[in-house]
């Protein structure tokens, strides 16, 4: 604001038909300035006011959980019409009245915001930090590391260390045993004399469990001689656990506790909480990683929709015609219309039909977003191929300042498209959100609000890098540049649909981390695009044959989970046992 309205601080006005001075360094340093404090201010109120927002629920009490679930729909509804309004009247009054008012108005309303906020300081919940969170990571990691050679004990449920500070604001997480060693065996035809060998040999490197449960499959088949197994896929799970961050909890020798049961070397010793945040953390970064190729065709509408709109027929009328720009505003009518709607109406109904909170689970609509920004560009690059092909096969309406013929058709075809990754916002931003808010450890609530603008601006950067590759390699083709600045030249529906096949590819590895994702609390009943009752042994998929002549004997049932666990070591020399009389 104050560049616009005194005069020193900008340059002078241009002389009616001459060159137009530049500012001076002092100007720009000035102007930067600005900009800097732009970015400190928007990095610390956008990760902390959403988890400050949150905070003010109880999320003990029905209640509570109802207004967190909805908080995020609002904050997101609240901070998309503010950005409509921004694009639209604000941007007006700065074109077309003043300059120094456009920008006085948000000066005026950040400033009572501010007023606002600092009112309301003694009614607010306000948590008190409790130190850096990323130390309590690197003395875990560094603890487990340090423990690598280390054997966990028989019966490590109560053995580790599980020391939880008093006034911590860490929920207590139950224990998990992710981050193991699976056997996969695929497509082999092994004797029985080499499977065994296979197995010693693994047997070095996997967990014990995983030996054991091998013998116990040969063990069941009991039949000599030399034959062959053929099956297709074998997966070890639940119970070949190699937890080696859990290797950071346990108790050693030269291990030293507090008098208040902490541990006097964080370094070297971390309790099974800590180990449980992080492994919170490692769950979450690869769903963190899938939302970088989502953010990619949502970021493209902001860009090449205004390109195509200005090649369009954008007159409202005789008179009026909608600058290109402005175009953009139908993703946030969408939003804006979409989220009272699915808050107050769908989300009830969903809950009825499916019995869930929320009505759908978070990765059940993030990935319907993917799904909605797929279409959206599937839609994009239809108008465009329609746009391209009316402009060069019928009369156009004009040239652009760039020389490019403006087609007949009309730039409303756009709203489709637009509206289309409006949705998609509505589905995966907030899920988004509210699944960084829900799933990072409390200390940690800050970070989760940073994560979802990290992976905005790692997209943003992508986005571009991307587009100066498809530059580079398509100028020199036959076809020429796909993205010519003339579109009628370009093939710009080509880089939308080649921008459709990695949503594709990005929407499997979604579905993949999604299957393999466990909640914070532990419920496997809740882990999400999984199928319920996955906690079986062993999971078959295929075939398993044994093949000397006669077929093979049907294999029995493996013991419980309460049986594995109270007899393990019987269970384990049992197998050995068994095992070691087929190779007689």
């Amino acid at each position: 604001m104050l560049t616009a309205a005194i005069s020193t601080l900008h340059p002078p006005e241009c002389a009616p038909g001459g060159a137009c001075a530049g500012p001076t360094p002092w100007q720009l340093a000035f102007l930067l300035s600005a900009f800097a404090f732009l970015i400190i201010g928007a990095g610390g109120i956008r990760p902390c006011n959403l988890a400050f927002g949150a905070d003010q629920f109880n999320p003990n009490t029905e209640s509570g959980k109802r207004g967190i679930n909805s908080f995020f729909n609002w904050y997101y509804f609240t901070f998309t019409f503010a950005v409509m309004i921004s694009v639209t009247g604000i941007v007006y009054v700065q074109s077309n009245i003043s300059w120094t008012i456009g920008f006085g108005i948000p000066a005026f309303l950040m400033f009572l915001s501010c007023v606002m906020f600092f009112v309301g300081t003694r009614i607010y919940v306000i948590v008190k930090p409790e130190g850096s969170p990323i130390s309590s990571v690197v003395h875990v990691l560094v603890a487990a590391t340090k423990k690598r050679g280390l054997k966990l004990p028989e019966n490590s449920t109560v053995s580790l260390f599980s020391y939880i500070p008093a006034k911590s604001i860490n929920s207590k997480l139950p224990r998990t045993e992710q981050f193991r060693w699976e056997g996969l065996i695929s497509g082999q035809h092994l004797s029985m004399n080499h499977f065994i060998e296979q197995h010693r040999q693994w047997s070095t490197f996997v967990c014990e469990d995983s030996a054991a449960y091998i013998n116990y499959l040969i063990a069941n088949y009991r039949i000599r001689g030399n034959f062959y197994f053929s099956f297709w896929l074998l997966i070890l799970n639940d119970h070949d656990h190699c937890r080696f961050l859990d290797k950071a909890a346990i108790i050693t020798d030269g291990d030293q506790i507090n008098l208040d049961g902490s541990a006097t070397n964080p370094s070297k010793l971390c309790s099974i909480q800590q180990v449980e945040e992080v492994k919170c953390l490692l769950r979450i970064i690869p769903i963190w990683s899938t939302s970088i190729l989502f953010h990619i065709p949502l970021i493209q509408q902001t860009t090449y929709a205004v390109f195509q709109a200005l090649q369009m027929d954008r007159h409202l009328g005789t008179s009026f015609e909608v600058p290109a720009a402005t175009y953009v505003i139908f993703t946030m009518i969408a939003l804006t219309i979409w989220i009272p709607l699915y808050d107050r109406i769908i989300v009830p109904f969903l809950q009825r039909l499916t019995g869930k909170e929320g009505g759908l689970t978070l990765l059940q609509r993030m990935g319907i977003g993917m799904v909605l920004a797929m279409l959206c560009t599937i839609v994009s690059g239809l108008v465009e191929g329609n746009r391209r092909h009316i402009a060069l096969t019928r009369p156009t309406i004009g040239i652009t300042s760039k020389g490019g013929a403006i087609s007949s058709l009309s730039a409303m075809w756009l709203i489709p498209q637009l509206s289309l990754s409006g949705l998609s916002e509505g589905f995966n931003y907030i899920a988004q959100i509210e699944f960084y808010y829900k799933q990072f450890p409390e200390n940690m609530r800050s970070i989760a609000g940073s994560s979802f603008f990290a992976g905005i601006a790692i997209s943003n950067y992508l986005s571009g890098f991307l587009v100066t590759i498809v530059h580079r390699i398509t100028s020199g083709s036959k076809s020429g540049d796909w993205l010519d600045d003339d579109l009628n030249k370009g093939k710009l529906d080509y880089f939308y649909y080649m921008i459709v096949g990695l949503g594709i590819l990005n929407l499997g590895y979604f579905l993949l981390c999604a299957k393999w994702y466990r909640y914070k609390d532990g419920d496997i009943s809740t882990v999400e695009m999984a199928t319920k009752g996955s906690q079986k042994h062993i999971v078959w998929i295929g075939k398993l044959q044994a093949l000397n002549g006669t077929g093979p004997r049907t294999a029995s049932r493996f013991p419980s989970q309460h049986q594995h666990n109270t007899s393990r070591s019987s269970f384990r020399e049992k197998t050995n046992r068994n095992a070691s009389t087929i190779l007689n």
